[in-house]
Parts: structure tokens; C-alpha cells; sequence
């Protein structure tokens, strides 16, 4: 899930553990549930977007384990721009519109 700026408290929430088997739940996380084709993951409702992938390879780097997806579903809410970022252990967020329209040539 990509999290709009207003969902700061739900990525402070996130990067804490929580007790039993339903994060999402246990920190009370809105889920957003996935196509039926997707995994079955659930995304966090209210982001900008949620990206559904299937894992196609993993392997360790370092003490993490990288994984790579292949996103088979995904759903966009055109009318937010404002995405949370984080950054050096802060949080900031980009997305402002600085024109109307997009230039020449680019997808809309």
C-alpha cells in the first residue's frame, strides 16, 4: 500500500509489532481486502494505491530476506496526490500539484 500523507499514524502504528496472528486488526488497521485473483493479502483502505503481487523469488540479503513480486492486481485512487513518505527516519510527503494539466505527450 502507498499511504496518503494523512495515514502517518497508521505507518507509526505499522512499524511496531503487534500481538497475534491479525496485524491489521491488532493495531486497528482499516483493511482493504484483496481481488479474488491476488493472494489474498489484504491492502490498508484509504491509500493513494495498492500494488497485489505474487512472490517470484526470494533470497537473503544480509539479515533481511529480499523479495521479488510480480503485481498481478492493483487499485489507484486518482483523486489523492499527497503521498506519506519516510526518509532518513522522518516522515514527509510529496505530491502537490504544480500545474492543471500534464505536459505534451505525458499519460494522463
Amino acid at each position: 500500500s502507498f499511504l496518503h500523507s494523512s495515514q502517518q499514524d497508521i505507518a507509526e502504528r505499522a512499524g511496531h509489532a503487534a500481538d497475534g496472528p491479525d496485524k491489521f486488526a491488532a493495531l486497528k488497521v482499516r483493511p482493504l481486502e484483496a481481488p479474488v485473483d491476488a493472494g489474498g493479502a489484504p491492502g490498508v483502505a484509504g491509500s493513494i494505491a495498492v500494488l497485489w503481487c505474487v512472490v517470484r523469488d526470494s533470497r537473503e540479503s544480509g539479515d533481511h530476506i529480499l523479495f521479488t513480486g510480480e503485481v498481478v492486481a492493483h487499485q489507484v485512487d486518482a483523486a489523492k496526490i499527497d503521498a506519506l513518505l519516510r526518509y532518513r527516519r522522518r516522515y514527509a510527503h510529496i505530491g502537490h500539484e504544480t500545474s492543471a494539466e500534464a505536459p505534451e505527450g505525458y499519460p494522463t
